[in-house]
């Protein structure tokens, strides 16, 4: 577990024997969670800090329809809740979910975001990589709203898969999600979306397979 976790950004620049010592005070636990298992259900109280040991996990909104709709998708090494507990959220706004068998630590946030009585320096450490986190997930939203303001579905699928060769650093790459997450993920409807993938590719635009995807 120590091995997986100084691979994490809270973790990050962290000796294994630092990690040991501020999982004591930080009061972890681990827990298994079972493919469709909720982890945390929207309105629950008392939110705590996960991270993501193995497996994977979706952040998802109910609308008042019943509905859901996707936030993020989260995997090994990644961690959850950390703006909900520093905001002092006290009902958690959104649900997280096992999309696969998940095994999950959970640390008290509390104590997470204040030094402890000896002001160690590996605590003061993880305070710095939390913010840092805290940043990176905010300019993940802000894309994700930048998607979700173009006006036609072609463009939200444009400019989402422009973003994800970017990234990869390649004309041909892999997507995080399915038809009915991507759908969710733009906030469309998925025979629209599935429709559109069609017709982009009849057009020239795009070639894909499942989740891999191609820029032409």
């Amino acid at each position: 577990m120590i091995n997986i976790l100084a691979g994490t950004d809270l973790f990050r620049g962290m000796s294994n024997m630092d990690i040991s010592h501020i999982l004591g005070c930080l009061g972890s636990r681990k827990h298994l969670y079972q493919k469709g298992q909720y982890v945390f259900m929207e309105g629950e109280t008392n939110p705590k800090v996960g991270i993501i040991l193995s497996g994977k996990v979706q952040a998802v909104k109910s609308t008042k329809n019943g509905d859901s709709i996707l936030i993020n998708q989260l995997k090994t090494g990644d961690i959850f809740g950390l703006s909900h507990v520093c905001a002092q959220v006290k009902k958690l706004p959104v649900s997280i979910v096992a999309v696969e068998r998940s095994e999950i630590l959970f640390v008290e946030l509390n104590q997470l975001v204040q030094t402890c009585h000896k002001a160690c320096q590996f605590h003061v450490d993880m305070i710095k990589n939390a913010l840092w986190i805290l940043a990176q997930k905010n300019l993940f939203l802000d894309t994700k709203m930048y998607y979700i303001s173009h006006k036609t579905i072609k463009e939200r699928l444009t400019t989402y898969l422009e973003d994800q060769e970017i990234s990869s650093n390649s004309s041909e790459f892999e997507i995080p999600f399915n038809r009915e997450q991507l759908a969710e993920f733009l906030c469309v409807d998925r025979s629209a979306l599935s429709r559109e993938l069609g017709n982009m590719k009849n057009e020239g635009l795009i070639d894909y397979k499942k989740n891999l995807f191609k820029l032409l």
